[in-house]
């Protein structure tokens, strides 16, 4: 009786249609793991992951199949090693390649991110960051005051004091924080002044704070 699996054909199949080892196994009405075995007793190589599908588009009701079955699951460290080490250098599809402006054009108007940022994003805070070095401090998103930064925030210190002064802090002015937490923003947690005035302050606090606690910080 002569085997219905070929050698010949089922290379054909594989390697000259490029049709996936599912696919073969509903040409012939088996199981998928009879293929594989006919496939290994014949010493049929296998295509690398992927390559089946290469250049080949799914469609929208593939992609949320795919994206529900991956749903939740956590990528092992050998796994993202894997995936890592599969896409270095040469062996990275656009290697070597470069976006023409049209493709960079369409990125853009298709982008995820597009009409999502500021208040449309999903984090948006009204406009809130901790920023700077140390100590952080509260910061705020006000791109049209003067003394923005080139991001467009401002220490929210700033905003407090001005609207208690009524005016813009002058060149020189500083904000200190008088019981030492730079995120405290209370009116009465000011003290303004200059940046000498300032200097010799944190230098008086850091001679108290020496004998009381070598390891206190002073205020800010």
């Amino acid at each position: 009786m002569k085997n219905r699996f070929d050698k010949k054909e089922l290379n054909n199949l594989y390697w000259d249609k490029k049709l996936s080892i599912r696919n073969i196994a509903v040409i012939y009405d088996c199981d998928s793991r009879t293929i594989r075995n006919w496939m290994n007793k014949y010493g049929i190589s296998r295509r690398e992951v992927g390559i089946a599908w290469l250049g080949k588009p799914r469609s929208e009701d593939t992609k949320r199949k795919i994206g529900l079955a991956n749903k939740g699951k956590v990528l092992s460290g050998d796994t993202k090693k894997k995936i890592s080490e599969a896409s270095k250098g040469d062996k990275n599809h656009f290697y070597g390649k470069h976006h023409s402006e049209e493709s960079k054009k369409k990125i853009s108007e298709n982008s995820y991110w597009k009409g999502r940022s500021g208040k449309l994003h999903s984090k948006w805070k009204g406009g809130f960051i901790k920023y700077g070095g140390k100590p952080q401090r509260f910061y705020i998103l006000k791109p049209d005051h003067p003394y923005s930064n080139s991001d467009g925030y401002i220490p929210y210190s700033h905003i407090i004091a001005e609207k208690a002064l009524g005016r813009y802090l002058k060149k020189g002015e500083l904000v200190h924080h008088i019981n030492g937490d730079s995120f405290d923003d209370r009116n009465d947690n000011y003290l303004i002044c200059n940046r000498s005035y300032h200097s010799w302050l944190h230098g008086q606090i850091r001679k108290r704070d020496k004998i009381c606690d070598p390891f206190a910080k002073g205020g800010w």
